[in-house]
């Protein structure tokens, strides 16, 4: 949740899980913002050794409305890392199982209603960019298997459940001084989100290029195209 304490312990044992949880405890942190985050054995080759697997992480920080606020927040990061290793070498450990991945939600929402108002955004669109060279991409969704990737060994793209992944298709790439125009769902104002963020990359370097959320950008962006459509703010035209 946003702005709220949290607890992660990331671990592939299970008895190193109970004695950190046990020591926070008994220092009155509450139980119910415990996260545990597993790293299994079965998909994790432990060790120090030349061979032993790297894990990394990553945390995404969501947009600040104040600068001031953003500033002091990461000169001083209300943050704690903790390496916790046993004082005795174990000859064994708890394993804990490899987690199942959450599933992709698929048809759980009704947007059919908005598809006649970006249709229409669509068109708007067009015309303001008439007279002008343009290729409009059509976007498919990527379905990925990520466990797959894991077990084989190989390199993962497009593992987020949390995130829907599109491949644009127009027959050729976009030309690098190119102008875009992004233009779909604004997911937070129809109610299916907290949160969205829409991210443009590079195909060939699969490096972003251009980003925007729901924070700033994509309130309002579709007024010069739809001024009286009631629908407007749901949608978005971003440049």
């Amino acid at each position: 949740s946003f702005d709220k304490d949290f607890v992660i312990v990331t671990t592939g044992d299970n008895s190193m899980n109970e004695v950190i949880t046990k020591g926070l405890i008994d220092v009155d942190i509450p139980p119910d913002i415990f996260n545990l985050q597993t790293v299994s054995s079965e998909v994790v080759d432990f060790g120090i050794e030349t061979e032993a697997d790297i894990i990394g992480g990553m945390m995404r920080t969501g947009f600040f409305n104040d600068a001031e606020e953003r500033d002091n927040y990461f000169r001083d990061i209300p943050l704690s890392i903790l390496r916790i290793t046993p004082k005795i070498a174990r000859q064994s450990i708890s394993p804990l199982p490899r987690p199942p991945r959450n599933p992709r939600s698929v048809n759980i929402t009704d947007q059919s209603y908005l598809l006649a108002s970006y249709r229409e955004l669509a068109r708007e669109v067009r015309k303001d960019l008439f007279g002008v060279k343009e290729l409009e991409s059509n976007t498919k969704v990527i379905e990925a298997e990520p466990d797959l990737c894991i077990d084989d060994r190989t390199k993962c793209f497009f593992e987020n459940t949390d995130a829907a992944y599109f491949g644009n298709l127009p027959g050729t790439f976009f030309p690098s001084n190119g102008h875009f125009v992004a233009i779909g769902v604004n997911h937070v104002e129809a109610g299916y989100a907290r949160y969205s963020t829409v991210s443009l990359y590079n195909a060939a370097s699969l490096i972003a290029i251009g980003s925007f959320t729901n924070m700033n950008e994509m309130k309002g962006s579709a007024d010069r195209y739809l001024p009286d459509n009631p629908l407007k703010d749901q949608l978005y035209a971003i440049s």
